[in-house]
């Protein structure tokens, strides 16, 4: 949401999508986590890199590895392309949007490595084609249908408001956040036996008790 604009308005939880997908592969224990997000001129890209610095910092991790630009594949891609030149390479990979999650993925096709054998990942947006990918994309879903009916609802709520305003009451901006859901699929793996155990139990149970929202357009 851009500060100056003065609307109603459906918001992410920007900060909690981010956090909880950093949060998951410190769980599976990995310790070297890169990101490779937005730029900070919108506060979606100032939460997700806050909260990705955040769940690292809680965890006693460095959170220097990272990337920001423009939300375009071909920017991931280089990111991607620089992180595998470094020393110590990340076993973690927490992107920022869709779109960075498709260069960050075809910039590890290029450098030669598999996910998640050599790499964890997780995306951000949750389009038809993560779910299809290899074992799937473990990323944070967004409620697109609560989205919208949200949005639809704020539209007619202006409306009245208008007509409101025309009668000569006063009217006050609406607000609304919506907290996204980290989907786990496999694109992500625990690092020691101990949690790969756990891991393979607790996917076993969760696969008898929960269903998967369903996947965002494009």
């Amino acid at each position: 949401r851009n500060a100056g604009l003065d609307a109603d308005a459906v918001t992410i939880d920007d900060h909690v999508g981010t956090h909880a997908a950093t949060n998951h592969l410190i769980q599976y224990g990995h310790r070297a986590i890169a990101f490779i997000g937005t730029n900070t001129t919108l506060s979606s890209g100032q939460s997700r890199l806050s909260s990705f610095k955040q769940a690292m910092a809680e965890a006693g991790l460095d959170a220097s590895t990272m990337w920001l630009g423009v939300p375009r594949p071909e920017f991931a891609r280089q990111a991607v392309s620089l992180m595998l030149r470094l020393r110590t390479r990340p076993t973690g990979l927490v992107l920022g949007s869709s779109e960075l999650t498709l260069g960050a993925l075809q910039g590890l096709q290029v450098g030669g490595l598999r996910y998640p054998q050599d790499i964890s990942i997780v995306g951000y947006g949750d389009p038809l084609w993560f779910s299809l990918a290899g074992d799937g994309i473990t990323t944070v879903h967004l409620p697109v249908a609560e989205i919208a009916a949200m949005v639809a609802g704020l539209v007619l709520d202006g409306l009245q408001e208008r007509a409101a305003q025309r009668e000569g009451f006063q009217t006050v901006t609406s607000i609304s956040s919506i907290r996204p859901v980290l989907v786990l699929r496999g694109s992500t793996r625990a690092l020691n036996a101990a949690v790969a155990s756990k891991q393979r139990k607790s996917s076993s149970v969760a696969s008898k008790d929960m269903k998967e929202p369903p996947s965002e357009g494009t």
